[in-house]
């Protein structure tokens, strides 16, 4: 008989007693110290008796060949999945020009990383940064670009006169101080329009005339003013002083009047300044992301790696609620929008928490095909503000109707993740793996939260009998001492096992109903 089964297992043939399931249950390596490597923090992982692993990998040259070859085989041999959680160095809606770069080098490696070791997704952060305005000082001082890492400038056209308009009497605020348009005025320009103040001021032209025709040179002075800034992409009116505030004001104004698809998609019909400042932000901070992500799909599409756009954290809490983009909500919309297979959504329940957001209240109100989009959930305990990764005990219904719920919407297979927080080995994973567990047993037969077996909450049918038999044994207990007939203590078998064996009493009521 042993035989048998260790054959089966070596065919592989046996699946064990894990019933199949929609979902895979992983965890996260986390960064422990005492697992520096990415080979030695899969290693760790791989005890927690899961069959994926989600490697945090902070830098995407973190492997060496040596570990890349290493993790390989230890897929290979042990049969396990990885996803990947990126570093957080990179800025996807920022729109200065150092930020943006690093962004794009951040893509290619990770992309190149992931592909290597055949990971499922690559896990970002779809923002890292609080709403501009926010920061009491500008982050930093750089040239302004657009979503596709072009002259922010270059958006400027005939078809869009009243970003036109603004520009030329606001634009050239955007660096550290203000200026006016005027005195960026090509040479010959400014000398005409010299020449026509004197010719008025001498009377030689009459005031409707010279109105007439300084109008004209300025408009002309303001075209070549615009045309000269669009042929570099750092050739802008405020140098390399540039702010993100500015930038943001800049692409929305741009995108409400060009009707964006992603301006409609955050902020409805209404114009720029009617719109709600989060969803600005929101639509503006969107387009930069789907900006990076359009410039890599073909690569992704050819080494067949997925990037997750994780439900960011409100890291310290300053800025918790005032991100660019932090609900599941705000992120699908993006998504949707890109319409790619290998651009999904990662949901954090807790990391929706730190932002003062109501995950059940979120997934309650998103739309009916928000699981469609979405690959995997970062699931702990009952999501609270505190960030703490904390591990959920057996039976929590909370974590399992946010899952039924997304299931509803279309979440129909993907996986669920345990990601390491503050907790320190053994603690962690006592019950975590075997909740995930049965809540992926139990939401893919569709059972409501409110119909959960006995067995979710960690009884199974032989202890659920057995403490049943052992209330039905105290059913007369309230009754001891009222009765003037003896009172028998032990059933007929309890009384003949202790007379005749010389069983004792502790230990016979210890084994009476097992």
């Amino acid at each position: 008989m042993i035989k048998e089964v260790f054959k089966k297992i070596l065919e592989g043939k046996d699946e064990g007693p894990e019933p199949k399931t929609d979902y895979i249950v992983g965890v996260s390596t986390g960064m422990p110290k005492e697992y520096p490597t990415p080979a030695g923090r899969i290693g760790y992982a791989m005890t927690k008796g899961v069959d994926f692993i989600e490697l945090m990998l902070e830098h995407p040259v973190a492997m060496t060949k040596r570990e890349i070859d290493e993790i390989k085989m230890i897929k290979d041999k042990m049969g396990i999945k990885l996803g990947m959680h990126a570093g957080f160095d990179a800025y996807l809606t920022s729109p200065y020009d150092i930020d943006y770069t690093n962004a794009e080098d951040q893509l290619k490696l990770y992309i190149d990383a992931a592909a290597k070791i055949k990971v499922l997704y690559i896990d970002f952060h779809a923002c890292v940064l609080a709403r501009p305005r926010m920061y009491s000082i500008p982050r930093r001082y750089d040239i302004l670009l657009d979503e596709n890492g072009e002259n922010i400038i270059k958006k400027i056209t005939k078809k869009t006169p009243k970003l036109w308009e603004w520009f030329v009497k606001e634009g050239i605020g955007g660096g550290r101080g203000r200026d006016h348009i005027e005195n960026h005025f090509p040479g010959d320009i400014r000398k005409q329009m010299n020449e026509l103040e004197r010719k008025v001021y001498r009377k030689e032209i009459g005031e409707e005339e010279f109105v007439k025709k300084h109008e004209k040179l300025k408009n002309k002075g303001i075209e070549k003013v615009i045309e000269h800034f669009k042929k570099s992409k750092h050739n802008q009116p405020w140098g390399d002083s540039g702010i993100e505030s500015y930038a943001f004001e800049f692409m929305g104004r741009w995108m409400a009047e060009a009707r964006d698809p992603l301006w409609k998609a955050y902020c409805g019909r209404k114009g720029y300044e009617d719109a709600d400042e989060k969803n600005k932000v929101a639509a503006v901070s969107a387009k930069y992301v789907a900006g990076h992500l359009k410039k890599h799909l073909e690569k992704m599409e050819e080494k067949k790696v997925i990037i997750a756009l994780e439900s960011p954290d409100a890291r310290g809490g300053q800025y918790a609620g005032y991100y660019r983009l932090q609900s599941s909500v705000e992120i699908y919309k993006l998504v949707k929008h890109i319409g790619s297979p290998y651009v999904r959504i990662l949901i954090d329940f807790e990391h929706e928490a730190t932002q003062g957001i109501d995950p059940m209240k979120d997934i309650k109100d998103a739309p009916g095909d928000i699981g469609n989009y979405t690959i995997t959930l970062h699931v702990g305990t009952i999501p609270m503000p505190a960030h703490a990764h904390a591990p959920s005990p057996r039976g929590d219904v909370y974590i399992y109707e946010l899952v039924w719920r997304l299931r509803k919407k279309g979440f129909k297979n993907g996986v669920f993740i345990f990601e390491r927080g503050g907790y320190e080995a053994p603690k962690l994973y006592e019950q975590i793996v075997i909740t995930l567990k049965d809540v992926a047993k139990y939401v893919s037969m569709d059972i409501p939260p409110k119909e959960l077996p006995e067995e979710y909450f960690g009884m199974t049918p032989v202890e659920m009998e057995h403490e049943k038999r052992i209330v039905d044994s105290h059913t007369f207990d309230p009754l001891q001492g009222m009765l003037e007939l003896p009172e028998l203590s032990d059933t007929w078998l309890g009384g003949e096992a202790i007379k005749k064996k010389g069983i004792p009493v502790e230990k016979w009521k210890k084994e009476e109903h097992r």
